[in-house]
């Protein structure tokens, strides 16, 4: 795919395959026959961003809004709490285990500012923390 060709989605393996082979030798230099990004596709994903405080020894995860709501892939409108609890389990369990894997993360590397950490939950909307 020469660059500035646009992205494009493949529901198959064997579809991509295809779409990517390499260029025969001669008819692309060598740099372009073997450079492709590929990316997981996501049906519906949300899109949930936890707050951090933190000053490199204490850290606080303040709440957590969702940012699904965009155009051309620019938020909107934030939301809180995110609507996107609104599942099987229950809600607080769930934004339990986000506000944990935002800290978890956060506290890895000994955040020491405000900011946020991004998730996206899909299809089945749960949080895995490991």
């Amino acid at each position: 795919m020469a660059a500035g060709s646009g992205c494009r989605w493949r529901a198959t393996r064997a579809s991509c395959s295809r779409r990517f082979a390499p260029a025969p030798i001669g008819r692309a230099p060598r740099s372009e026959r073997t450079r492709f990004y590929l990316e997981r596709y996501f049906e519906k994903p949300r899109h949930v961003e936890v707050q951090i405080l933190g000053d490199g020894h204490l850290t606080l995860a303040v709440g957590a809004r969702e940012c699904s709501i965009q155009r051309r892939h620019q938020k909107i409108l934030e939301e809180a709490p995110p609507p996107a609890f609104e599942l099987p389990e229950p809600r607080p369990r769930v934004l339990r285990k986000l506000l944990d894997a935002g800290l978890k993360a956060a506290r890895a590397v000994g955040y020491g500012n405000a900011g946020t950490c991004e998730f996206l939950l899909v299809e089945t909307r749960s949080i895995s923390s490991s």
